[in-house]
């Protein structure tokens, strides 16, 4: 991977020193190959949620070593060991080596077989067995290809022969042959295609058995056709289907929906899911080793958190589903029902005050929330939720359901659905919501 972004150089290696000059030519090589190494650690470390430390790097006339510890930031025992060595070719050099995650991400090795050339690098990333700790679970035959031209030009196809893995309360989850494919496209990459295939999935839950058959997902991410000011804000458009969902044997329908997304700080929206999970993971740390616990950087953390949280909000982003539609059946009770569904809900993030996201925050139930202080939050909770309530939008209508759906329904919902509508349609605007039209607080 690291010899492809120096393409140019190694040809041109090629060119000058001549058939005679193979040796300088391998010299050349290796002193990319160590260089591109290093910058490729300076990026990862760089990111907000990940670090790089105990590099090695060894390199010789024909050939080169790499060994450094990735780990995630808050996560001090989610490390994994990285083992690299790279063949110098003047046109191709074969990248080898294994990852070796610690026991407490997986339970397994993870192989690196590629090849890194002046057009690219391609490869595959393979694992007979990764056993999932915290879950109980396992993923087996997994293989993820790779073809890389260089920072922007990537292509992404992920395969696994079986996924499963049980959670705390029991439930049992098991996913036959998924498939996930992601590229870019367009302009130095700036689009990214991305696909999910599951043929199968099976859940268990609750003393019932359901299962998914041919579940698709397709996304496209682009630069927001309203970039403004900030040109990280991305626009989504997908779309979802579950051509058979099913309980206990017996099929109860399908499902298809085409989902919107606009003005989302991608980059931003990354950030505060990294920096809240890093609050989490410190708070569950203060709570079973007090000594341990740094005050400094969980201030950071939460300050981090806010800060990306409020990027995100003052894009204004919007998320919309155009049309989902389903079909239900439910023998026991005679139903065959058709429902379409819209939903249109934002936020209008225009001016936002960060102070009142401060005091959303510190009035409700998360991680350093003590932290904050009045200076920074003065509002109180009823002030900072009717702040907020009046910047969401949010509207959704269906197709009126048929009789034997409304006997089922409870007596309230029954009595504010009008039954000579076509379709109901409830609106939350302005901090008030309405029901066909009709205020209902």
């Amino acid at each position: 991977m690291a010899v492809s972004s120096k393409a140019l150089v190694i040809v041109g290696a090629v060119v000058v020193v001549g058939a005679g000059g193979y040796l300088g030519a391998q010299a050349i090589v290796g002193n990319e190959v160590e260089k591109s190494l290093n910058q490729a650690f300076e990026r990862i470390d760089a990111s907000p949620g990940w670090r790089v430390t105990d590099i090695e790097i060894d390199r010789s006339l024909f050939e080169t070593n790499a060994r450094a510890t990735l780990g995630a930031v808050g996560f001090e025992d989610a490390t994994a060991a990285l083992d690299l060595h790279v063949d110098h070719g003047v046109l191709k050099s074969p990248v080898t080596g294994t990852l070796h995650p610690s026991e407490a991400l997986f339970e397994g090795d993870i192989d690196i077989d590629m090849v890194a050339s002046w057009s690219g690098a391609e490869g595959q990333l393979t694992a007979d067995t990764l056993g999932f700790k915290e879950f109980d679970g396992e993923a087996t035959g997994v293989v993820m290809a790779l073809d890389i031209e260089d920072d922007t030009r990537w292509h992404v196809d992920t395969r696994i022969e079986a996924l499963g893995f049980t959670y705390v309360d029991g439930s049992v989850v098991r996913l036959t042959t998924p498939r996930f494919e992601m590229d870019t496209r367009g302009d130095e990459g700036s689009e990214v295609v991305q696909r999910l295939e599951l043929p199968r999935a099976e859940i268990a839950t609750q003393g019932l058995n359901i299962y998914l058959d041919d579940v698709v997902f397709d996304a496209l991410t682009q630069p927001s056709a309203e970039l403004d000011d900030n040109p990280r804000r991305v626009d989504q458009a997908g779309t979802f289907k579950v051509a058979d969902v099913g309980v206990d044997g017996t099929s109860m329908g399908s499902l298809s929906m085409e989902i919107a997304a606009e003005r989302w700080d991608m980059q931003a929206f990354q950030d505060y899911n990294e920096a809240f999970a890093m609050l989490s993971a410190q708070n569950y740390r203060r709570e079973r080793d007090p000594a341990s616990f740094d005050e400094a950087r969980y201030r950071e953390s939460l300050t981090q958190a806010i800060d990306n949280g409020y990027t995100v909000l003052a894009s204004s982003p919007a998320v919309s589903i155009d049309p989902l539609d389903a079909h239900i059946v439910v023998p026991a009770l005679n139903l065959d029902f058709k429902p379409q569904l819209k939903i249109d809900m934002g936020f209008d993030g225009e001016n936002l005050s960060k102070e009142a996201l401060f005091s959303l925050a510190r009035h409700t139930d998360t991680p350093a929330r003590e932290l904050i202080t009045p200076q920074n939050a003065p509002m109180s909770e009823a002030q900072a939720n009717a702040y907020f309530s009046e910047r969401v939008h949010f509207e959704a209508s269906m197709v009126t359901p048929p009789e034997a759906v409304m006997d089922e329904l409870p007596l309230m919902a029954r009595f504010l659905i009008d039954a000579e509508r076509e379709q109901q349609t409830l609106k939350w605007e302005q901090g008030q919501l309405t029901l066909n039209g009709e205020t209902l607080f």
